[in-house]
């Protein structure tokens, strides 16, 4: 009830000038001055008095009821404060209803147990209020329907800086950092919710899920060493959703060891390994992520990982876009697209079903298989890499069903050295070399209903011994050859002619032919040239099909000699006995070379010795695996083996040449990787280092700009492939023709 002067105008002078005279009092004067009037009552609740009331009257803690509104003047009548969070904590765990703690800005060295439903919120802007823990984990959280939220949270301690143990603790709007452990801890009973927060510069991983559950969206993982999130056991099945993870040290994310969770939509981005690794029989669903610019694979799923992995898009990785070993995951509508190595790379007991994927424009293979790698491709598009389409190896063994393998820089598939494929029902067109190539070794078991045509060079190119059971009957093999690119006019409903460009060579009747087809529908031409030594397709054949461009330069006459007799190329001897019959039109039309004693002088004892050891199997466990055929025939014609394998890779010795340095976007500033005749050759008397077996292709006999720098290279292969290529980006292919006449989609 207000008193009689409340008839009084009050009204003189502005409101500013008013609340500057009530500003100087306290809760009691301004509970006093609302009485006298309806005007200084109304003023006398103004949001900025009581804050000032508040400010200096209350300590730095501030304990309400959770009910009570956030306003300066609810906060001073219900409000009990304390000097620390730990007594505020304390408070309330004496009291039944559930209480919020507000916390001033500045500096708090505590370590917080929460052991019943509370709330904790800074006040002021996010990095005002810090709270570091001191003797043990900054936050301990074993309460339900807890919530932290707008705190700076520290650990300088061998202490988690958080560790939910059990409940469900809300954690939002926070940044959070560990210089020792990881920022967050999720134990088997504690199922949280982590949303908006910044998790960074932790010295192990962002979030380590121990077998918990819950839901992470929306925060920012940096810095963190071990990478952002951790997900540990079968019990563990996280929600991971919408974050942005990027430039951690290790792992974007790291699932292992039977767990499960799902991730979805987050974007994975610029992390120094892998963007998401999978193993030790894990289970997740990652789907609608997009992972780029990662320093390891994309993907990498090893030792029985067993996810579903839908509709992500992965590219630009310094590596593959995704790596598989020892496991079988399911891979269905993702696109794997401008990756530094190969799109999908299965290896070592790989055999994952990969559907409806879009795998494109990667530095290297689309699909690469070997050391044992198995899998199913069903319905894929394979196209526009800088290297083969599918290249299986090593023993590989692939189901191929149904896939569009398209513009490839070398063949659409390519199968050496033990693979074993089913190939059914494809389309192999538009490629750089041949359709498909089975050479030294390969096989395909099954090979039928593929339509293969338009490919630069053949249409399906094989050794006499793996030729495809029902190639010509059972198969659409049409309008191969050198076609220069595509004809955006061309009909496939005209009559399709047999390539015989190629047909000038006659078979030497003692030596094992290699025959390559090239047919019109339901047809094949037989062996266009045979070849004892097995040489790969495409270096031979362009050297039997070798056409001058007007525009090359004149070739160095250095090598314009014959050939030596002493020291034979992989075409043989042509002053003496011949392993490959030419017919003198195309002889008049190769340029001549000769690899001179001059540059064989090198071949000691050790390199005698050597080389015998490099034709050696080499010892895996109990398993052999030997030396490539076309690798073993360069080293015997004391040729760069690139000049057989040419840049498909295969089983040999090899070498880093640590004095030569080559700028790859792979490894940034690194070695060139040289085979055998080039470390007695062109790198002689480099630093080398040490000797080492793998599957690869030679560095140094690589074709750049129409030109090879490496003097154990034939230059026809040199000069031809300048011929074939016009450029290092790939064969001349019109892909707007391919997308109007093919309907390129998923």
């Amino acid at each position: 009830m207000m008193s009689s002067s409340s008839s009084i105008d009050w009204s003189f002078g502005s409101d500013d000038l008013w609340l500057n005279i009530l500003s100087h009092l306290d809760a009691s004067g301004l509970c006093a001055v609302a009485q006298t009037c309806t005007f200084l009552h109304d003023l006398s609740l103004d949001r900025f008095l009581w804050a000032g009331v508040l400010e200096r009257s209350r300590k730095r803690v501030v304990l309400v009821p959770r009910e009570v509104p956030y306003t300066p003047r609810d906060l001073y009548r219900h409000k009990k404060d304390y000097d620390t969070i730990t007594e505020a904590l304390q408070a309330a765990g004496a009291l039944d209803e559930r209480h919020t703690i507000y916390v001033s800005p500045g500096l708090y060295r505590e370590h917080l147990v929460l052991d019943k439903p509370i709330d904790i919120i800074g006040e002021g802007p996010l990095g005002g209020t810090i709270v570091e823990g001191v003797d043990g984990n900054t936050l301990a959280c074993k309460a339900d329907e807890t919530r932290v939220a707008n705190l700076v949270l520290t650990q300088s301690g061998f202490w988690f800086c958080i560790d939910i143990e059990r409940g469900s603790v809300r954690i939002e709007g926070c940044h959070i950092t560990n210089k020792t452990l990881s920022a967050i801890k999720v134990a088997r009973e504690a199922s949280p919710v982590i949303c908006d927060n910044i998790i960074f510069d932790t010295n192990e991983a962002g979030i380590a899920i121990f077998g918990g559950s819950g839901v992470i969206e929306r925060n920012e993982f940096r810095g963190n060493r071990y990478g952002s999130i951790e997900v540990v056991y079968s019990s563990s099945s996280p929600i991971i959703r919408q974050n942005n993870i990027h430039h951690n040290i290790g792992y974007g994310i790291h699932i292992h060891s039977e767990a499960k969770c799902l991730i979805e939509e987050n974007e994975i981005h610029h992390n120094d390994s892998d963007g998401v690794a999978c193993w030790g029989g894990c289970t997740p669903l990652i789907r609608k992520n997009r992972v780029h610019n990662n320093k390891g694979d994309g993907l990498y799923l090893y030792d029985n990982c067993l996810g579903n992995f839908v509709e992500n898009e992965v590219y630009e990785q310094r590596l593959d876009g995704v790596r598989i070993s020892g496991a079988s995951p399911s891979l269905e509508g993702n696109h794997f697209h401008h990756n530094e190595g190969d799109g999908v790379r299965l290896v070592v007991g790989a055999n994952p079903i990969l559907k409806n994927n879009k795998i494109s424009e990667n530095r290297r293979v689309g699909v690469h298989v070997y050391r044992e790698g198995r899998g199913l491709l069903e319905g894929n598009l394979i196209m526009g890499n800088k290297n083969a389409g599918v290249q299986v190896y090593g023993a590989g063994q692939s189901v191929l069903v149904e896939n569009r393998i398209l513009g490839n820089h070398c063949s659409g598939i390519y199968m050496s050295d033990g693979a074993v494929l089913e190939v059914r029902g494809n389309e192999v067109a538009y490629n750089g070399d041949a359709g498909v190539e089975i050479v030294s070794g390969g096989s395909a078991k099954i090979f039928q209903l593929n339509m293969i045509h338009h490919n630069q060079m053949v249409g399906v190119a094989f050794y006499p011994d793996s030729k495809p059971i029902l190639l010509e009957t059972a198969n659409k093999i049409y309008k191969n050859g050198d076609n220069d690119g595509i004809d955006e006019d061309d009909d496939d409903d005209e009559e399709e002619e047999e390539y015989n460009h190629h047909h000038h060579h006659s078979h030497h009747p003692d030596e094992a032919s290699r025959e390559m087809a090239d047919c019109a529908t339901h047809s094949v031409s037989e062996a266009s040239y045979c070849l004892s030594n097995a040489s790969s397709f495409s270096s031979l054949h362009e050297m039997c099909t070798f056409e001058e461009d007007d525009d090359d330069e004149e070739y160095d006459h250095h090598h314009d000699m014959e050939m030596s007799s002493q020291h034979s190329s992989c075409c043989g001897d042509i002053d003496g006995d011949v392993d490959m019959m030419v017919s003198s039109p195309v002889l008049s039309s190769m340029p001549k070379f000769k690899a001179g004693p001059q540059r064989f002088n090198h071949a000691d004892l050790v390199e005698r010795e050597a080389r015998e050891m490099y034709l050696q199997p080499i010892k895996k466990g109990m398993e052999t695996e030997i030396v490539s055929f076309l690798a073993e025939k360069a080293i015997q014609a004391r040729q760069c083996t690139f000049s057989f394998t040419k840049e498909y890779y295969h089983a040999q010795y090899w070498y880093e040449c640590r004095t030569c340095s080559q700028t790859r976007s792979i490894l940034g500033k690194s070695e060139l990787s040289i085979c055998e005749t080039c470390a007695r050759t062109c790198h002689k008397g480099h630093e080398l280092g040490v000797r080492k077996f793998g599957h690869f292709y030679c560095d140094c006999g690589q074709i750049t700009n129409g030109q090879s720098s490496c003097c154990s290279m034939p230059p026809a292969a040199t000069y031809i492939r300048k011929t074939l290529r016009k450029s290092d980006s790939g064969v001349k292919v019109n892909f707007n023709a391919i997308n109007r006449t093919m309907a390129v989609s998923i």
